[in-house]
């Protein structure tokens, strides 16, 4: 199951996922629920992630290189690093870092574009249903 990959993948690599907090698969997409008996402190850590397990602007820099126009928006780099790793079978890699090998578990665990209803995965059946 990718949930379960994707949560040994985070806590094998540093994130801290506290023991009353559970992840479950509902029909909007993947809840954390805290379980907890009592009301928890504020200043108790439920999760935390640590930075070298995200996806960032600096590591789409890393992949793809950077200039005046990225560095003003960074997102589009971050999104295309983001479909690269999910849709393209070749090795993405920085120089100390297989990207792609690093984040299978936690790509694996993103829903295809069929499962979350995107046009642009539409069969020739789905578009003919709103020609006219």
């Amino acid at each position: 199951m990718s949930l379960d990959n994707v949560l040994s993948w985070a806590t094998e690599n540093g994130a801290i996922i506290d023991n009353d907090v559970t992840f479950e698969k509902t029909e909007k997409g993947i809840s954390a629920i805290y379980k907890g008996q009592d009301r928890f402190d504020n200043n108790q850590d439920l999760l935390k992630v640590p930075e070298s397990i995200t996806i960032t602007p600096l590591l789409a820099e890393k992949v793809f290189g950077g200039n005046a126009a990225t560095k003003r928006n960074r997102n589009p780099l971050t999104q295309l690093l983001l479909a690269k790793l999910r849709f393209d079978n070749k090795e993405t890699q920085t120089d100390e870092l297989n990207v792609s090998k690093f984040f299978r578990p936690y790509v694996d665990s993103l829903p295809t574009g069929k499962e979350i209803g995107s046009p642009l995965f539409w069969d020739d059946a789905e578009r003919a249903l709103i020609k006219g």
